[in-house]
């Protein structure tokens, strides 16, 4: 098989052509086209929704990917959503997901920019940017979208005083999903989250039962749903990794919690998920994410 630096920007478009003709996995796409991870397939795709052949050039040093992310985050931000269903099809909200990209450069891959921006203390400026954005596009009027918020976050001090300078459409219209990442005291976050609530904001645990999105910190917390980790997905290929997914949704509804499943990518998945008492499902099976200017 190939390794990832042998492929050309001609092979990758030939390999989303035929993703774009519908019908196959990245799974299978990525066992016909002979690429070691669907992951990679994945990353791809994202690229070209996002940014076109140029997401194909990015070429970075660490420390002047830093630079650019302290100098210059509000330029190289853009926004994507991707859709989220009901169980029965019907399309019901959007996730926003911040997307880097650099002029010249080409694609910072996002991974490395949320811990980039973690390590230099900088998360809150993403989320305060990212709300900024979605406030000043008025996207929210007419759509319900989920915003990804970092414990870190929650914890700045300015953050509520953000939150009470929007108006009553945004509240009713917008969902903050907690992320998993860095080590926090979840009583403190669990006080700030009450506030947020009283205005009509719901709150959804994010990459459950990740890290520090586990149950105890659920059970501590006043969280309207959770979305399930796409690592626990992977597990379903056996009889014993079914029992377990199935279980921890039982869990979580006898929680009374809205359940969202992501990560869903082929068809078996969502068979097994429509099978659960789940609330929605997200995935690259039923929607890639698309530029937020679409929804305008």
């Amino acid at each position: 098989m190939k390794k990832n630096k042998s492929y050309s920007a001609e092979f990758k478009l030939k390999v989303i052509e035929k993703y774009y003709e519908g019908g196959i996995s990245l799974e299978k796409l990525s066992q016909m086209f002979q690429i070691p991870s669907k992951s990679q397939v994945h990353s791809w795709i994202q690229k070209y929704e996002t940014f076109g052949i140029d997401g194909f050039k990015f070429n970075y040093k660490k420390k002047g990917i830093e630079k650019i992310l302290e100098r210059d985050l509000n330029d190289v931000l853009r926004l994507n959503v991707q859709p989220i269903y009901s169980k029965n099809g019907e399309l019901k909200k959007y996730e926003v997901l911040s997307r880097f990209y650099k002029e010249k450069l080409g694609v910072i891959p996002t991974v490395s920019a949320i811990k980039i921006l973690d390590k230099l203390n900088s998360l809150h400026i993403l989320d305060f940017l990212v709300i900024e954005k979605i406030k000043k596009s008025e996207v929210y009027i007419n759509n319900k979208l989920a915003i990804n918020i970092s414990p870190n976050t929650l914890l700045h001090p300015n953050f509520l005083k953000k939150i009470e300078k929007l108006e009553k459409k945004f509240y009713e219209n917008i969902e903050f999903e907690i992320i998993e990442i860095g080590k926090y005291r979840y009583d403190k976050i669990s006080k700030v989250i009450k506030k947020i609530k009283q205005k009509g904001i719901k709150i959804i645990m994010d990459d459950y039962p990740k890290g520090g999105s586990n149950l105890d910190n659920l059970l501590n917390g006043d969280y309207d749903g959770v979305k399930i980790d796409r690592s626990l997905l992977t597990q379903i290929q056996t009889i014993e990794g079914k029992d377990i997914y199935s279980d921890i949704v039982k869990i979580l509804k006898k929680l009374n919690k809205v359940v969202t499943i992501e990560g869903v990518e082929t068809k078996e998945e969502l068979e097994f998920i429509k099978e659960l008492d789940v609330d929605f499902i997200q995935g690259y099976f039923l929607g890639m994410p698309i530029s937020i200017d679409r929804l305008w």
